[in-house]
């Protein structure tokens, strides 16, 4: 029996739902298809040993992949040495990353097509694959194809291990798992290179990649033994083929192809080939032509749209996304160049610049647990985001103010303030997905934000890339009084450029190097700032409550199915 308040919010419901006799069919199929498609939390319906292992399954996948993202960068030296390959350094990573994001998107309508347990264990297992075929590679194109597969791999990894959290846990014990992945992708961060260097130092660097078997054949047995996730129902019994016909492969070929190719453009542009090279005007051309036409299929086609355009329609999903976007953007431009700054200005080497970095990446993992709990305390994730934003771009600011003489406690402070900001921030957008968005909508979502993020990761990284690069060849030639060439400065070091000056020029020399990267920092400020409105735009969704999770439009359309059926618009209160 219900109350009666939750009678009177039923009516409420039905009065304010659409008239049209046929919207009201659909809205009762939808009320129906929730109350199925909204299974109980694993961890309500196994014992609690059993939910333990499939959560550090899930886990272990995704630390898998955060290893194999960091590991590799102190590897790949020795790997152009072994393989006399110099001039394929830039694919080894490229390789990677190109079909991660070009995939991401259909991963997503994967795991709303297909079992979600045997999707996870096969992209786990094409990760393995990629990770043998890496370890053992004769030679350098053969480790080009092995770390492509394993971006596909990683792909369904990413995907998979967000949609499986949707599963195990009732949503307000989310922010804790979300704590606990957060910290393992920071322990994989800190851990990785340190690891990566040994191995290929002691040892050799193909066990950089064998180290991944084991991790992932112990993640794959959790998965295929114990991950029993309930299929969508309505999409469960379709045949094989109406599934693959919802696939949109013409709006995935086109989303790939403009990825690949604004990547590309992106790396190649003002390095390999100038910006006014036909090469790279073509790839800008052509990446712009297919992303314009995915969004037209997609707006023409919502039906089979691999990003349904409804989802934008929801204001939590859309502030969530550019809040991962830009947050992902300025991550990746302070911890990429940050090392740079300690080389550079300091004169560090490589190894120590990585230990003065652990406060930025530490000061992270206790953003999260910070944020993990006091989200499951107060309920609302939006607190934690408006002031992570805030304290992230105040530290990104505070660390744009670098000097070469600035002391120890400003570089480590500053990055403290920043850490923990990122930390409180790196959560919300995945929770507020989950929260507002139906399980049946979760992957997709989740999809959209992981492919954002990706691709627009690069894009900030390239743009700081060539800033850096432009700054410096605009203040060396105002400085030596002669037009410093731009290959120099990209094909020379980031601690031999300034050596390459007089001897007498080298104190100024520091000092413009220290300015330029000082403006690649601020495009780290300018991206963390953007958060701030992104994170006030999230609609007070609670997690407390788990028939809060839907939207507003959700609920209304519940209510309509729920005064055509005789069935509670709050399923969740009918299960307990």
């Amino acid at each position: 029996m219900y109350s009666d308040r939750d009678q009177r919010a039923t009516s409420r419901n039905d009065r304010s739902a659409p008239s049209d006799p046929v919207t009201d069919v659909e809205a009762a199929g939808s009320s129906r298809l929730d109350f199925e498609e909204e299974p109980r939390a694993l961890s309500e319906t196994m014992p609690a040993w059993k939910m333990v292992l499939v959560a550090a399954g899930v886990l272990m996948s995704m630390f898998l992949v955060a290893l194999d993202r960091t590991i590799v960068s102190t590897a790949i030296p020795q790997i152009t040495n072994d393989f006399h390959s110099l001039d394929d350094y830039g694919w080894y990573g490229s390789a990677y990353l190109l079909s991660c994001c070009a995939l991401q998107l259909l991963f997503g309508k994967l795991f709303t097509l297909f079992s979600t347990k045997h999707t996870l264990f096969l992209s786990v297992l094409l990760f393995e694959v990629a990770s043998a075929i890496c370890g053992a590679a004769p030679n350098s194109v053969c480790f080009i194809i092995g770390r492509a597969i394993a971006g596909v791999g990683a792909a369904g990894i990413f995907a998979g291990a967000m949609t499986s959290m949707v599963h195990i846990v009732p949503l307000h014990h989310k922010p804790k798992l979300f704590a606990a992945m957060g910290s393992m992708q920071a322990v994989a961060q800190i851990g990785g290179p340190l690891i990566g260097g040994a191995f290929t130092t002691h040892v050799t660097w193909r066990w950089c990649f064998y180290i991944n078997l084991p991790i992932g054949g112990m993640a794959m047995a959790t998965i295929l033994l114990f991950l029993d996730i309930p299929p969508h129902r309505p999409q469960a019994d379709k045949p094989f083929q109406w599934k693959m016909a919802q696939l949109d492969i013409p709006g995935t070929i086109l989303v790939a192809s403009g990825a690949i190719c604004t990547l590309l453009a992106l790396q190649w542009g003002g390095q390999t080939y100038a910006w006014s090279d036909g090469r790279t005007i073509a790839l800008l051309a052509v990446g712009g032509l297919c992303l314009a036409g995915f969004v037209a299929l997609q707006l023409s086609f919502p039906q089979r749209a691999t990003v349904p355009p409804r989802l934008f329609r929801n204001r939590s999903v859309a502030a969530a996304f550019f809040l991962f976007v830009f947050f992902n953007g300025s991550n990746f431009v302070l911890i990429y160049f940050i090392p740079n700054w300690f080389q550079a200005i300091t004169h560090v080497s490589a190894a120590e610049s990585g230990i003065r970095t652990i406060p930025l990446v530490a000061s992270s993992v206790v953003g999260l647990i910070a944020g993990g709990v006091a989200t499951t305390q107060l309920g609302y994730y939006v607190p934690c985001a408006v002031v992570g934003a805030c304290l992230s771009s105040v530290g990104a600011g505070l660390i744009s103010s670098w000097k070469p003489d600035s002391s120890e406690a400003a570089w480590v402070g500053y990055q403290i303030l920043n850490g923990i900001g990122t930390g409180l921030v790196y959560q919300v957008p995945n929770l507020a997905i989950q929260t507002v968005l139906p399980k049946r909508d979760a992957p997709t979502g989740f999809a959209v934000a992981l492919f954002g993020g990706l691709l627009f990761s690069s894009v900030f990284l390239s743009v700081g890339e060539n800033v850096l690069a432009n700054e410096l060849v605009h203040k060396l030639s105002k400085l030596t009084n002669s037009t410093v060439d731009a290959n120099d400065v990209y094909t020379s070091g980031a601690t031999t450029l300034l050596d390459q000056l007089p001897e007498h020029l080298r104190p100024t020399g520091l000092r413009a190097y220290n300015a330029s990267l000082q403006v690649v920092f601020q495009i780290g400020l300018a991206l963390s700032c953007m958060c701030v409105p992104a994170a006030c735009a999230l609609e007070w969704k609670s997690v407390v409550a788990p028939w809060n999770r839907k939207s507003e439009g959700d609920d209304a359309e519940k209510g309509v199915g729920s005064a055509s059926n005789g069935v509670s618009a709050e399923p969740s209160l009918r299960k307990r």
